[in-house]
């Protein structure tokens, strides 16, 4: 597979319609990555709004999607270009 990059990030969310009460905290968790890392053809940002799992950090949330679906959609990519070059698809 095709040598990946990207950051994660956590924001926490500001709470304006709160005011008053203990702050609720809310928070959103990123990733973004890019593929082949040398030469990028691919750009891929998970956002997770709020996430309710229990974790709130993007490389626990979001990096997991990223590499799930950059691993599946690479090796299908991928054995398209070899099927085009190699039998004249």
């Amino acid at each position: 597979m095709a040598e990946q990059g990207g950051k994660s990030g956590t924001s926490e969310k500001i709470d304006d319609y709160n005011s008053g009460k203990t702050p609720e905290l809310r928070y959103v968790a990123t990733f973004c990555a890019i593929v082949p890392i040398d030469d990028p053809e691919y750009v891929m940002l998970v956002v997770c709004d709020e996430p309710t799992s229990g974790y709130i950090y993007g490389s626990a949330i979001a990096a997991p999607v990223v590499s799930a679906v950059f691993k599946e959609g690479l090796e299908q990519s991928f054995l398209r270009i070899v099927m085009m070059r190699y039998l004249n698809l």
